[in-house]
């Protein structure tokens, strides 16, 4: 079979089985805040979406790109190439995670303060782990780069993790507008 036909069924399977969970998590999201009566962001006054959300999210979608970009990198056989965006990719992921940690900490309310608040970190929280979960996969993926593992006509798995990575980039780019922008 040629490899131009072959595609990671497994990973899109996966990625869809995802898509519905998120989908469900932002149909609680809106559901919710269609019915509590007062649904209070508890951002205070200064609009947090301009501050370190923005930052997480320019740091995930620069990092899709590094992926897509590693996975054009072995169509070509350029294997040293892969090695370096993988690591950017990752060191990108991390970025955002602790980001993420370090919003968390410093947002001045928890899960148990209100509806949105837990909703909040819910969304959020699954989301995190479904970075970090992906940050094992591209661990994975690098490793198996610098082991040789990878070639033109060996990718099928590091494209399925490319197509995972960028799902997540999708699902944080709905949460940053649900959760930040709309409120």
């Amino acid at each position: 079979m040629n490899l131009r036909s072959q595609v990671p069924w497994g990973a899109i399977l996966f990625i869809a089985v995802e898509a519905m969970f998120f989908a469900a998590l932002f149909t609680a999201y809106f559901y919710l805040r269609a019915r509590i009566p007062v649904w209070q962001p508890l951002f205070g006054e200064k609009p947090t979406w301009l501050g370190l959300p923005t930052v997480n999210t320019i740091e995930l979608l620069a990092s899709s790109v590094t992926m897509q970009l590693a996975v054009e990198s072995i169509k070509r056989d350029d294997l040293a190439r892969v090695r370096v965006l993988l690591i950017v990719t990752m060191l990108l992921g991390a970025a955002f995670i602790l980001g993420q940690i370090y919003d968390f900490t410093h947002l001045g309310f928890l899960p148990t303060d209100s509806i949105f608040g837990g909703t909040f970190f819910l969304l959020t929280g699954f989301h995190g782990a479904h970075v970090i979960g992906g940050l094992l996969l591209l661990g994975y993926c690098t490793i198996r780069a610098f082991k040789g593992q990878w070639s033109a006509h060996r990718r099928l798995a590091l494209e399925g993790a490319s197509y995972y990575w960028q799902f997540i980039g999708v699902v944080w780019i709905g949460l940053f507008a649900t959760i930040y922008v709309i409120g």
